[in-house]
């Protein structure tokens, strides 16, 4: 004989609402949805009813913060200093080019051939003739 499961209500709490507001900007929807026991559709849903926007964007005292620290900080840092996600940090310095590499400056070694690939680069560059 087949036991029946009992299923959970299917309005949310005051609390599961809380927990939802509190971190709407800063979890991914999936995340709360485990937190809350409720599946990931149901929250989103709820924030679609309510016209809440799941995703932050940031003002201009945050893209500046990002442009003065992206460089000496990580984006976890940075996105815990302004309280939002991860990937808000990384999608805004992918778009704006803001890249950590840094690229060494060019000398020109004493041992380059003539006609080699690495001479024509240094044409390119320096615009010297070898």
């Amino acid at each position: 004989m087949k036991t029946k499961t009992r299923r959970k209500n299917k309005k949310l709490s005051e609390s599961d609402i809380a927990f939802m507001l509190e971190n709407r900007t800063t979890m991914p929807v999936n995340e709360i949805a485990k937190k809350i026991n409720r599946p990931g559709p149901t929250v989103r849903a709820y924030f679609k009813r309510n016209n809440l926007d799941i995703y932050t964007v940031l003002d201009d005292d945050g893209k500046k913060y990002i442009d003065d620290n992206y460089f000496f900080k990580t984006y976890k840092e940075i996105a815990d200093d302004l309280n939002v996600k991860v990937h808000v940090i990384r999608n805004y310095c992918s778009r704006h080019n803001l890249v950590k590499r840094i690229r060494p400056k060019y000398v020109k070694p004493e041992n380059i051939k003539p006609l080699s690939w690495a001479a024509k680069i240094h044409q390119e560059i320096k615009k010297v003739a070898i």
